[in-house]
């Protein structure tokens, strides 16, 4: 147990460094990686209980905390957001992977081994992937009623250049507590207020769909499940696919 909390330490300490590299204030960096500890359990029970895992929300939440305290220009503000929601994105996907693991037998080092690797190639080709995007399709195909909707991003953009809406935040946090009183998942609910329609539609649809199959064809419930994660990674990769053509053609 020694030697976890050793490393624990070495980890939460190597983060501050590296922010405040990256050029965000000493005091932002530690706030921002204790808001990462304990987004990082929310991140995991929000994932085991919907499958989704709002990485940009704790991101936000975080940086609200930040900005409340501190004043930090916008660079460090999008640096600080993109942090903390790669971290809960990472922890929130390993949780979520352990019910894999066991039943495959793969034993949990190698997983996390998995999804560290994972996030560095993520990482070095999120900008390219971006940049292509934004050669093919430019910059107005972005935002709330665009080509790419893209919610956490215009979320993000909104929050640091403050809350748009005070009284709505704070009515916000009070009903969400006084769900968490009752047990009453205040997460998920927030997350389909959060999400446009044309998301939270699909996935209403085939939860509908799930409960449908469970109750007269359990035998096909998870094939559903592979169908549908399927269907959502393909999209995404389909899309990328699209724009590198049109990218490479452009070029």
């Amino acid at each position: 147990m020694g030697g976890l909390l050793r490393y624990f330490l070495v980890l939460a300490i190597v983060s501050v460094i590296l922010l405040i590299v990256a050029g965000i204030p000493w005091y932002a960096a530690l706030i921002g990686v204790i808001g990462t500890m304990i987004a990082g359990i929310m991140a995991a029970t929000l994932t085991g209980q919907t499958g989704i895992d709002p990485m940009e929300i704790f991101g936000i939440l975080v940086l609200l905390v930040v900005m409340a305290l501190f004043n930090i220009n916008i660079v460090a503000g999008v640096l600080l957001t993109a942090f903390v929601a790669a971290a809960v994105g990472v922890a929130g996907d390993a949780l979520n992977d352990y019910k894999a693991g066991y039943l495959l037998e793969t034993p949990p080092r190698y997983q996390i081994l998995s999804e560290l690797v994972g996030a560095i190639v993520g990482a070095l080709t999120a900008g390219f992937v971006l940049k292509m995007l934004l050669d093919v399709y430019g910059p107005t195909a972005f935002g709330p009623d665009k080509f790419f909707v893209a919610p956490q991003a215009y979320a993000v953009s909104l929050m640091i250049q403050g809350i748009p809406n005070l009284a709505a935040f704070l009515s916000g946090i009070i009903v969400g507590f006084v769900l968490s009183v009752f047990n009453i998942p205040a997460m998920t609910i927030g997350i389909g207020i959060y999400l446009p329609m044309v998301m939270t539609l699909p996935a209403a649809l085939g939860g509908l769909v799930r409960v449908i199959i469970d109750k007269k064809y359990p035998q096909y419930s998870e094939l559903g499940t592979i169908t549908g994660a399927g269907l959502l990674g393909g999209e995404g990769i389909a899309g990328v696919v699209i724009a590198l053509v049109l990218f490479l053609m452009r070029g």
